[in-house]
């Protein structure tokens, strides 16, 4: 059997291989350019509307950003049955896990379904402590919700969001733009800005692309490796607290 806490750290530790795998497959497709760049006119706003067309990533993407959620979520049950452990409980890994709830209140209901073997009274305020729930420690949150309800949607293709907009030679008149995210999930399809009606323009117009996850609505538009870096950082950070409060409770 690892020592307490070998295995939150080696599923973290994976997590950070395949999200440098996920990096490396991302710029190879950013760098085949694979989209194509269009204009076309708001049938019900007449607003000039620009966007592009993607080609799909890679397949592969989406099966590794499903390693990297579980790996991550995994390495807080494993930290939170290495506590238990340690200061003396007899946790049991089908019912030893982190606590998760909609609500403060829910939460606090999520561990009191288990036994005090498997989760020691002792740690429970200190679980509680990192708000995991909605409206509380939002990282953890979105990544419970993404590994729970939302898992699906990893597996298929992955959106683009625009990295930024950049405007080159040509001249542009006075005229109201707005630049968005807009995703069309069934046609494939990203409107990165709007021109008002009737605008008047003729200059070149670039737009960088990022990967992002599927549910834009969750996660916003941030590039899915900045959500994945993110996760780690902030669960190694509960890790290591529990790690340290669990030696001082068995002390």
């Amino acid at each position: 059997m690892f020592k307490p806490f070998t295995s939150s750290r080696l599923l973290l530790e994976r997590a950070g291989e395949h999200l440098d795998q996920f990096n490396h497959l991302e710029r190879v497709f950013v760098a085949k350019n694979p989209y194509t760049r269009f204009r076309e006119i708001d049938p019900d706003t007449g607003e000039h509307v620009f966007k592009v067309r993607a080609s799909e990533p890679s397949h592969k993407l989406s099966a590794i950003a499903f390693d990297i959620v579980n790996c991550i979520r995994s390495s807080l049950d494993h930290a939170v049955f290495d506590s238990a452990r340690m200061i003396g409980g007899n946790p049991v890994p089908k019912y030893t896990k982190f606590p998760f709830g909609k609500t403060a209140d829910d939460a606090a209901r999520d561990l009191n379904r288990y036994k005090d073997s498997e989760v020691p009274q002792a740690i429970r305020p200190f679980l509680l402590s990192f708000e995991p729930h909605q409206g509380g420690k939002k990282a953890l949150w979105e990544l419970n919700e993404l590994r729970n309800s939302k898992i699906h949607r990893i597996l298929q293709a992955f959106p683009i969001a625009s990295g930024g907009v950049g405007f080159g030679a040509g001249h542009i008149g006075n005229v109201t733009l707005s630049t968005c995210n807009e995703w069309d999930d069934e046609r494939g399809e990203l409107t990165y800005m709007r021109f008002e009606a009737g605008a008047e323009y003729n200059i070149d117009i670039d737009v960088t692309v990022n990967v992002t996850l599927g549910d834009v609505s969750l996660l916003g538009n941030k590039p899915a490796a900045e959500i994945f870096s993110e996760f780690i950082k902030v669960v190694e950070s509960i890790r290591l607290r529990i790690k340290a409060e669990s030696e001082r409770l068995s002390s």
